[in-house]
């Protein structure tokens, strides 16, 4: 018998590159396939669900706080269900990291805003599903990764991830979410400096907002609208970070630091870069600011 070619098998195949070696399947071994408005939307809803789901389990026993939630988070009943809520969430954080534009390129818009260099990728989802998208799973992430004991030893080696991987993800999604906090308080910074509030017109706001660079016009339309919205959502512009932001970055330290302390001290020290590198901008920020005098 004569082996088929590649071009006889990936014509009857089901999809483009078809077949693949069976043998090197693993649980990540997706074909590639372009984010379509159907995917979209399947997305949402599945993420909305979840969303949905664990805000319902923390409004269960509203005065007994965040023991009561713990318990229903770690029951054994539930097992099963939050091991395959980890896998999701293992599978789309980055997707979405990528989709606002990554976390190397949002802080180079808080670095050094309008100067960094242009990206081969362009990302195919708006920005504001993409956000959307993030704060959804964000809201998952605090109730399957920050307030369970589950071990992510299944969703790794089914991921093929190294010891700690499901933290690393989930560390990428938090910066992610938390620089475009960070680029919205600075936004809101330079309105407050011209004496102006967030119902102002369109050409006024694009007059004040620093040009952005990677992330570009997607981001910036995300901005002006936030700030045009009436009840836009309450900001501390006067702090770095926000209380569940570090909140965030803090478990993604503490989770596992009593199993794996290597690997809760590498997750130190990329949180310790990565608020180093916030700080030291926000401080020429302030500087810069002073002596302008603006």
């Amino acid at each position: 018998a004569t082996k088929p070619t590649s071009s006889s098998s990936s014509s009857s195949g089901p999809w483009p590159g078809y077949p693949f070696n069976p043998s090197q399947w693993r649980f990540s071994a997706m074909p590639p396939f372009k984010w379509t408005l159907p995917h979209q939307r399947l997305l949402s809803d599945l993420l909305v669900a979840l969303s949905t789901t664990m805000k319902l389990w923390k409004s269960v026993y509203p005065v007994a706080g965040q023991r009561r939630t713990s318990d229903i988070v770690n029951a054994r009943d539930n097992g099963v269900y939050m091991t395959n809520v980890a896998h999701i969430i293992s599978l789309t954080a980055d997707n979405l990291v990528v989709e606002c534009g990554g976390v190397g390129k949002l802080v180079n818009e808080i670095t050094v805003p309008g100067k960094a260099a242009a990206d081969t990728y362009e990302p195919v989802m708006e920005f504001e599903t993409a956000y959307r998208l993030v704060d959804l799973l964000i809201s998952i992430v605090d109730t399957v990764v920050f307030s369970s004991v589950l071990n992510f030893n299944i969703v790794e080696n089914a991921r093929s991830l190294k010891q700690g991987g499901m933290l690393r993800i989930a560390l990428r999604l938090v910066t992610c979410y938390t620089t475009i906090n960070c680029l919205k308080k600075r936004q809101r910074q330079k309105l407050r400096r011209h004496d102006m509030v967030p119902e102002v017109v369109e050409e006024e706001i694009n007059s004040k907002l620093t040009p952005l660079g990677i992330v570009g016009e997607p981001l910036r339309l995300h901005l002006l609208k936030k700030l045009q919205e009436r009840h836009a959502e309450e900001l501390k512009i006067d702090y770095l970070l926000e209380e569940r932001d570090v909140y965030y970055l803090r478990g993604c330290v503490m989770r596992d630091i009593d199993l794996y302390v290597k690997e809760s001290e590498q997750q130190a020290l990329q949180v310790l870069f990565y608020l180093s590198v916030l700080t030291v901008t926000q401080y020429h920020e302030i500087v810069n600011t002073n002596m302008s005098g603006d």
